[in-house]
C-alpha cells in the first residue's frame, strides 16, 4: 500500500492550477441553446503596487460566485482589467524614476501572479488596462457620444486645487482636515476652465429605476437613493436687484409663509456676482470645500455667510435676507432654497445663527406662483484632470473654431511615447509636440485640450469590453452580438467605498441607448445582482498600509495554502467587516488537513468493503439527513451568497461523516452501500467546498475518482431492511452525485 502523502497545499495547489491553465478551464464555452450565460464581475484593482488584503476577500467572493455558477451548468464570463490612469500611478512613477508604462505593465504581471495563486477562476485573456491606447481610444469615443449629446460641457468652475500635485483634486480626495490625500498638503480653491459630466437629464429615470433592482443588496441601493437626494416640493422665481431671476426651491410648499430666509449653495453660479473674491477666499473656502452632513450632531457649527441682500418673495410681507450656505448642497444641490426653521432643524439652526426669529409672516392678499418641483442633490462631476497620466481629452482649441471634436477616425489621441512625468504640473502642456496641432475644420494652426479624463470616467463603460472577445475589440467594441449573451451581468461584487459608482455605469447604459446601442437591454440596467461587501480590519481599524497594519497575501499563502487563505475571507458575512486574525488560517488550514487525510484514509479503506450488503442502520439515515439538509442549506446560502453559512453547512456534514464512519469500523468491515453512503455524503461536501476552497476540492474529486454512474447500480446495492426505509431510496431524493467506488 502506498504511504498517504500528507497534505502540501502547496504542491498541490500548483499542480491544480497547471493543469486548469492546460485545460483552458475558465475561457468561457461557446453559446449554446439551453444554457444560461452568467457575466461575474468585480471592481477592477488600480495598479498601485501588490495586491492587498481587501483585493483578496473581493475577488474570493467573485471567485466563488463563478465557480459555483460552473458547477450549476452556466456558462460563465469571469475576467479581471486593471485600471492603470490617474495620479497614484503617475506618482508612483515618479518615486520609483520609471514610465508610468512600465509601472503599470509591473503592477499588472505581479499582481496576477498572485490573483493566479489564490485560484481565481479568471479568464486572462481577455485582460486589459485602462491606460492600453486600444482600450482609452474608445474612452474618448464614449466622451464624444456624450458631448453631442450635451452630456460634456467646458466651463469655469471652483475647484480643489493641491498645489503641490498641480491637479484638481475630487471629493474623495480631500481629507476631512482639507488635506491632499496623496502628499497630505493643505487643499485650496481654484477658479480653473474644467470639463463637466452631466447627470441631472437622467436623474429621474435614474432614480425610478432603482425600484427594479430587486438583486442589489439592500445597502447599495440606500446608498444609490442617498447619491439622489431627491426632495420634492415646489419652486418659484425671484429677481436679485441686478434684475437677474433666481429660480428658489421650496422643500415645504404648504409653509411659505414660515419662511424667514433664501439660502444659496456656495457653488451656485450667482455666488460670484453677489459677494466679493475676499469674502470667498476668508469664508467660502471652508464652505466648497465639503459640504455639511445633515446628520451631523452639532448643528451650531453650521457655517453661513451673509450675503447684506434682502429679496422680495412673491407671497411674503417681508423681504427676506439672502445667504450662503453649504447645508444647501446636502439636501438640494448646488442651488437656492427657502428656508424654514419651524420645519427643518437644520434651517432652525441657521436663523439662530443669523439671529432670526422664525415667525409666520403675514401673507399678502396675491397668491405665491409656486410651481410643483424636486431636487437632488446630485451636482454635476468635474472629469478633468491637469495630470498626463490618463486619457487625453479628445478636443482641439482652435482659434478661428472654437473648441473642435477630434473625427472619430483620429483616435485615439496618444499620449507621447516619450512622456516622463516630473510631478511638476502637467507634463502633457510642457510637451515639445503634443499640445500643438491643426484644426481638423479650418486647417489652422490649434491646441490640443492637455487635460486627461479622471479615472472614474474611464470605468463607467468598463463592462463592455470583457464582454467582447479581444480580437472583435477594434471595430466592434459595441456592436458585437457576444454582448447581448453577457449583459446584463449575473453578478457583480464591489467593495462598500465603491458602491456609489453604479449610478454613472446605469447613466452610461442609458446614454448608449438614446446614441443607438444596447437596446436590447431589458430597462437599460446593466447588473442584476449587486452584492457589496465591507472592508477588513485589524486590531479594529482598516487595514492599511498607511497605518502599519497590513498583512502580506503572498506570506499568508506561501505558509497556509490559498485554500485556507481563500475560506478564512469567506469565513464572515460578506456585507460585514471582519477583524483579521491568523486565528481563522489556523483553523480552516486544520480542517483541510482533516479532510485530506480523511478522504485519503477512506479511499484506502473502500477498498476492503465486504460485498455482502448490510443492513441500513440509523446512523446511515442521519447520515443521509445531515447530507441532505447540507445540500438545501448550502445551496440557499450560495444562493444569498452567504458563503460562510455554506461553510458552516459542509463543516457540519464533514463532522457527522467522520462520526458515522467511526462507528461503521468499530461495528464491522464496512460493506459497499456503507461506501456508497459515505462517499455520496463526501461528495456533498466537495461540492460545497468546491467554489469556496477549489484546489483541495479537485484533487479530492480526483483521488475519489468520481463519475456519474447508473442510479440503478446504487440502489441495487443498498437494500432495505426489514420495516426500514431503504437508504438508497432517502437519498435518491436528495441528488447526490453518483460516484463509482470501484477497487482501485
Amino acid at each position: 500500500m502506498a504511504e498517504r502523502q500528507p497534505y502540501d497545499p502547496t504542491k498541490l495547489e500548483a499542480n491544480c492550477r497547471e493543469r486548469w491553465r492546460q485545460d483552458r478551464a475558465f475561457v468561457p464555452s461557446p453559446e449554446t441553446s439551453g444554457t444560461t450565460n452568467s457575466f461575474v464581475y468585480s471592481c477592477t484593482p488600480f495598479t498601485t503596487g501588490n495586491a492587498h488584503m481587501g483585493h483578496v476577500r473581493s475577488y474570493t467572493i467573485a471567485d466563488a460566485c463563478a465557480r459555483r455558477a460552473r458547477s450549476q451548468g452556466d456558462s460563465v464570463l469571469w475576467a479581471m482589467g486593471f485600471d492603470a490612469f490617474g495620479l497614484p500611478n503617475e506618482i508612483a512613477a515618479i518615486e520609483h524614476s520609471i514610465a508610468p508604462r512600465d509601472w503599470v505593465d509591473a503592477c499588472k504581471r505581479r499582481m496576477i501572479e498572485q490573483f493566479d495563486r489564490l485560484g481565481l477562476s479568471v479568464d486572462w485573456s481577455r485582460c486589459f488596462d485602462t491606460s492600453e491606447p486600444e482600450y482609452y481610444r474608445w474612452t474618448q469615443w464614449v466622451f464624444l457620444r456624450f458631448l453631442e449629446r450635451d452630456l460634456v460641457y467646458r466651463a469655469e468652475g471652483i475647484e480643489n486645487w493641491c498645489d503641490s500635485c498641480q491637479c484638481v483634486l475630487a471629493a474623495l480626495q480631500v481629507s476631512d482636515e482639507g488635506l491632499c490625500w496623496r502628499c497630505r498638503n493643505p487643499v485650496t480653491l481654484a477658479c480653473v476652465p474644467q470639463w463637466y459630466f452631466r447627470i441631472l437629464p437622467y436623474a429621474a429615470e435614474l432614480e425610478r429605476g432603482l425600484d427594479s433592482l430587486s438583486g442589489w443588496d439592500d445597502t447599495v441601493l440606500a446608498c444609490q437613493r442617498a447619491l439622489f437626494g431627491k426632495t420634492s416640493g415646489a419652486e418659484l422665481v425671484l429677481e436679485l436687484p441686478s434684475g437677474q431671476p433666481l429660480s428658489v426651491f421650496l422643500a415645504y410648499p404648504q409653509a411659505l409663509s414660515k419662511a424667514a430666509f433664501i439660502a444659496l449653495s456656495p457653488n451656485h453660479s450667482y455666488v460670484e456676482q453677489l459677494v466679493s473674491k475676499s469674502q470667498i477666499a476668508a469664508n467660502l473656502g471652508a464652505q466648497r470645500l465639503r459640504s455639511l452632513d445633515r446628520g451631523e450632531r452639532s448643528l451650531q457649527r453650521v457655517q453661513v455667510v451673509d450675503s447684506g441682500l434682502k429679496l422680495q418673495v412673491p407671497g411674503l410681507i417681508h423681504h427676506l435676507p439672502l445667504i450662503i450656505t453649504p447645508a444647501v448642497d446636502m439636501r438640494f444641490g448646488g442651488g437656492a432654497v427657502l428656508g424654514v426653521p419651524a420645519l427643518d432643524a437644520t434651517d432652525a439652526a441657521i436663523a439662530e445663527h443669523l439671529g432670526l426669529a422664525a415667525w409666520s409672516s403675514e401673507a399678502e392678499d396675491h397668491q405665491a406662483d409656486l410651481t410643483p418641483a424636486c431636487r437632488y442633490r446630485l451636482r454635476d462631476n468635474s472629469i478633468s484632470r491637469q495630470r498626463s497620466w490618463g486619457a487625453p481629452i479628445p478636443i482641439i482649441h482652435c482659434e478661428v473654431c472654437g473648441q473642435v471634436p477630434v473625427p472619430d477616425a483620429d483616435l485615439p489621441v496618444r499620449l507621447p511615447d516619450t512622456l516622463i512625468p516630473t510631478g511638476e504640473g502637467n507634463a502633457l502642456a510642457r510637451h515639445p509636440t503634443f499640445a500643438h496641432c491643426n484644426c481638423p475644420r479650418c486647417g489652422g494652426r490649434a491646441r490640443r485640450d492637455t487635460d486627461t479624463l479622471d479615472v472614474h470616467f474611464d470605468s463607467i463603460w468598463m463592462l463592455v469590453p470583457f464582454c467582447v472577445p479581444p480580437q472583435a475589440r477594434v471595430k466592434s467594441m459595441f456592436t458585437h452580438p457576444e454582448l447581448r449573451r453577457w449583459l446584463p451581468v449575473a453578478q457583480v461584487v464591489c467593495g462598500a467605498d465603491q458602491a456609489g459608482w453604479w449610478m454613472n455605469d446605469r447613466l452610461f447604459f442609458r446614454v448608449m441607448r438614446d446614441c443607438g446601442y444596447f437596446k436590447d437591454l431589458k430597462d437599460s440596467e446593466p447588473v442584476r445582482k449587486l452584492l457589496m461587501h465591507e472592508m477588513v480590519l485589524s486590531d479594529g481599524r482598516k487595514m492599511s498600509k498607511s497605518l502599519g497594519n497590513a498583512v502580506d497575501p503572498d506570506d499568508l499563502v506561501h505558509r497556509f495554502g490559498a485554500d485556507a487563505v481563500r475560506l478564512s475571507v469567506l469565513k464572515v458575512n460578506p456585507r460585514k467587516s471582519f477583524n483579521w486574525t491568523e486565528e481563522a488560517l489556523r483553523e480552516n488550514y486544520q480542517f483541510l488537513s482533516d479532510l485530506w487525510n480523511f478522504t485519503h484514509e477512506f479511499v484506502v479503506a473502500r477498498t476492503s468493503a465486504a460485498d455482502d450488503n448490510v443492513a441500513c442502520d440509523p446512523s446511515l439515515r442521519k447520515l443521509a439527513r445531515c447530507s441532505a439538509a447540507a445540500q438545501r442549506k448550502g445551496s440557499a446560502a450560495f444562493e444569498s451568497r452567504s458563503f460562510h453559512l455554506v461553510q458552516k453547512e459542509l463543516k457540519l456534514l464533514f463532522d457527522a461523516i467522520r462520526r458515522t464512519w467511526i462507528e461503521i469500523e468499530r461495528a464491522h468491515i464496512p460493506g459497499i452501500a456503507e461506501a456508497i453512503a459515505v462517499q455520496d455524503a463526501i461528495s456533498i461536501v466537495l461540492d460545497l467546498l468546491e467554489p469556496l476552497a477549489p484546489h483541495i476540492s479537485s484533487e479530492l474529486n480526483t483521488k475519489l475518482n468520481r463519475r456519474v454512474i447508473p442510479a440503478s447500480t446504487t440502489s441495487a446495492a443498498i437494500h432495505r431492511g426489514p420495516g426500514k426505509e431503504a437508504i438508497g431510496d432517502k437519498v435518491s431524493n436528495i441528488s447526490l452525485t453518483r460516484t463509482s467506488i470501484g477497487h482501485q
